[in-house]
Parts: C-alpha cells; structure tokens; sequence
C-alpha cells in the first residue's frame, strides 16, 4: 500500500509541473508579444494556480495516509493514474484556455518594445489570423518610439493594426521610397485632416472603385493615420489598397509626417 501513495505522489507531482510549465508559457509569450492581456492572464493563472494547489492538498493527503491503511485503500489504482496524468491536466488546460480564447478573441498587442516586434508579428498571423504584409520585414536602425497596436476582428468588427515608429530622417527617406512603390495614391497629410472629402481624395475614389452590378459604389476610405496624423506638420498618406466597404471598412495605409518625422502604418 506505501507503494501505491508513492507512485501517486510522483504522479501528482508531474501534474503541478505541468501546470507550473503552462503558467510559465503564458508569460512568456506575452513577454515575447507585447499582449496586453490583464483579463486573460488573471483567470488562466488562477485556473492553473487552483489546479496546483488542490493537487498540493492531494500530496498531503497521501502523507497522511501511509499511516493509516484504511485510507489508503481509497487511493485510486497506480494504473488509473498514469493514464490520466498527462490526459487530465491538458485536457483541463485546453479546454479552459481555449474557452476564453474564442469567447473574448486573442487578446490585443500593445506594444512599447522595438523587441517584440517580430514575435508580435508572428503571433498577429498565427493566432490573429490576420496578415501583416504592410509591416516592414526590419525596423529603421534609429528609433525614438515604437508601439504596435493591434485589435482582433470581434463579431463583425474589422481587426485594426497600427505601427507608430518615430526615426532620423535616413529612416524617413527609406520608408518614403518603399511606400511610393506600393502605394497606388497619396493625399496630402494637411489637406487630409482639414477635409478628408477634398478633391484629391474625391478624383481618387472615382477613379479607384467600380460600381456593383447594381451600379452601388463602395468607395468609403479610412487610413489610420495614427500618431503621424495627429500632429500638425507637412506630411503624406500612401494608400496602398482599400476595399470601399463602408460596413467592414479596410485600407491599408502608410502616414509620413516629415516635421516630426513619425510614420505610422496602418490596416
């Protein structure tokens, strides 16, 4: 019977380990992320923190029984518990994590570290399901601010990605030649934020969008322009694709404010 409470020690043991491994996984990856997930870290880390302590209680509880045999009897067979050692946990896990994953969507990104920045990427297409094509592959050498903002799509809601970089003007300039290759128009940035209706923009929707077969035309633009746009200076937006859709609103941008030379991409 000591041998029962023994090996049932050790599996419990692989249990909290397990457990300890998923918590710990979980701040990596917003470490790594920049997610800002005060929601979901809080009731995974309790879930599994829970899991560990009623499984501690369960250590304890064997302690007790070497001494006492009626107790012990009670233990559940050694095979049981291997079969379930690893199912029981993961299955546990999974399913919990999951659960709040889908019912509140991946958590937003928010991030303030140039660092992150490829991790965020990745888990934005992977996790998010969104493409990040609009990105650059590499930042500019010189920064002196950095945040990638990104919202998952909930419901109907469109996701919304925005990068705000601030650099020295070889950056500037390196930014400006790709994305007056991508781009297939540009606004002026003051003109913009006066009237987002003005005529460049008006010439630019005719030209742009088709009617339907019902001669509808969806040729509703919204560029986030971001911190770029915000401030007050000579500036461009490149658009570099748009959809129309008044309803699920998507275009793809590139903001250059060349007095504070901050840019911001924004889908």
């Amino acid at each position: 019977m000591e041998h029962t409470v023994a090996v049932n020690k050790k599996v419990i043991t692989i249990r909290i380990c397990i457990y300890a491994v998923c918590i710990v996984s979980w701040f990596i990856v917003v470490l790594l992320t920049g997610l800002h997930t005060g929601f979901h870290t809080f009731f995974i880390t309790a879930f599994f923190a829970f899991r560990i302590y009623r499984n501690i209680r369960r250590i304890r509880k064997y302690n007790d029984c070497i001494t006492s045999e009626e107790s012990a009897v009670k233990i559940r067979p050694v095979s049981d518990e291997v079969i379930f050692t690893f199912l029981t946990p993961l299955a546990a896990g999974f399913i919990f994590f999951f659960s709040i994953i889908f019912t509140l969507q991946i958590p937003t990104i928010n991030s303030f570290s140039p660092l992150q920045y490829k991790f965020s990427k990745l888990y934005i297409e992977k996790a998010g399901g969104t493409k990040t094509d609009l990105l650059p592959d590499k930042l500019p050498e010189t920064l002196t601010y950095y945040n990638l903002w990104y919202f998952p799509g909930f419901l109907q809601a469109s996701p919304m990605l925005t990068l705000d970089l601030t650099t020295d003007d070889k950056g500037i300039a390196e930014i400006q030649s790709e994305a007056e290759k991508l781009a297939v128009a540009s606004f002026d940035l003051e003109k913009y934020n006066v009237d987002n209706e003005n005529e460049e923009v008006k010439a630019f929707k005719e030209w742009y969008f088709k009617p339907d077969d019902h001669g509808y035309t969806n040729d509703t633009i919204r560029p986030r322009t971001g911190t770029a746009g915000k401030e007050d200076g000579r500036g461009t937006i490149y658009i570099i694709s748009s959809n129309g859709d008044w309803n699920h609103q998507h275009t793809k941008s590139i903001t250059i404010n060349f007095d504070t030379n901050t840019v911001t991409y924004g889908a």
